[in-house]
């Protein structure tokens, strides 16, 4: 049972490091669309930072559903082996 925890626990925490790297990548970046002629060099390196921020929110709902998930799997193997656990005579 510890090796399932453990690997629940590894993926929470690359969860949590995914979220601490999404906030490191748009911290002190603004939000503001580029439309004038003069900005149009900014348009590539914005582009690169939305599909940046896209690849990290996707990773990030698939993670957190596969721990979401097996963390719920987790507890209904515990609850069961408790359950059909047999005294010892």
């Amino acid at each position: 049972m510890k090796i399932y925890f453990t690997v629940w626990a590894a993926l929470a925490v690359a969860v949590a490091l995914l979220a601490l790297y999404r906030r490191l990548v748009s911290q002190g970046h603004f939000t503001v669309l580029h439309v004038r002629r003069s900005e149009l060099p900014l348009v590539p390196g914005e582009m690169a930072y939305g599909r940046r921020l896209e690849w990290v929110d996707r990773w990030g709902k698939i993670l957190t559903w596969i721990v979401f998930l097996y963390g719920g799997a987790l507890v209904a193997y515990y609850l069961y082996l408790q359950l059909n656990a047999r005294p010892v005579s």
